[in-house]
């Protein structure tokens, strides 16, 4: 949508932009003229003529798709986690793991390798959506209560991957001496984690959703088998 408001702020300018143009003109976010000046000097080479268009039906198409994504933008927001039937069935999943395992394992040691999950997002903004929701729920069902502080999460924006690998699985990733504690039971990662890491100190790994390219899901199951 906000691309959509800069090709328009472009017209307004006689020009149209697409593409990166648009992209760095969001990222400018600026309303001093001089400063659009400069912009439209500086992208002169990619920017069209808006002569060279039906004006009038380009700024109503536009506009028209700006205000559908805006409609869909607000009512994603008026989704919340607890309405996420997905989000629902995950918890439920963990909570058989930690009863799975707190009937197999033989020792806390054994019983804490046992619960131990990867779960996998192809998305980084899902792997938020998911942790955000595990940390809460977490404190609040009991069914959870052997995940309490020891959830974690990696993707390219957020988690130092080496500090959760030990933290995860400090056995088989050989931590050092030092950052060897035992620290996580759930890891929510991207794809980052999906080769040339050892965690057969895991049992569990769920595929919250599905890479296009098969193969990723392989890689995926590597990591613990």
């Amino acid at each position: 949508a906000r691309s959509h408001d800069a090709l328009l702020a472009h017209v307004d300018e006689g020009k149209v932009a697409t593409g990166a143009a648009l992209a760095e003109w969001i990222a400018t976010d600026s309303d001093d003229i001089d400063e659009i000046d400069a912009f439209m000097d500086h992208q002169a080479d990619v920017l069209e003529d808006a002569a060279e268009f039906d004006v009038d039906l380009l700024r109503r198409a536009v506009e028209a798709d700006r205000d559908l994504l805006s409609a869909f933008a607000l009512e994603a927001e008026t989704v919340t986690a607890e309405q996420d039937p997905k989000l629902a069935a995950l918890v439920d999943q963990l909570a058989d793991i930690a009863a799975e395992a707190a009937r197999e394992g033989v020792g806390e040691s054994d019983q804490r390798d046992k619960r131990k999950v990867l779960v996998f997002s192809y998305f980084a903004d899902t792997v938020e959506w998911i942790i955000d929701h595990l940390n809460d729920i977490a404190d609040a069902d009991p069914r959870l209560a052997a995940y309490r502080g020891r959830i974690t999460a990696v993707s390219g924006a957020q988690g130092s991957k080496e500090e959760v690998l030990w933290g995860f699985a400090p056995r088989t990733t050989d931590a050092p001496e030092g950052a060897d504690e035992d620290r996580f039971d759930i890891v929510v990662a991207t794809d980052v984690l999906s080769e040339g890491v050892n965690l057969q100190q895991a049992r569990h790994i769920i595929n919250y959703d599905l890479p296009w390219n098969p193969m990723r899901l392989v890689q995926r199951h590597g990591r613990i088998d």
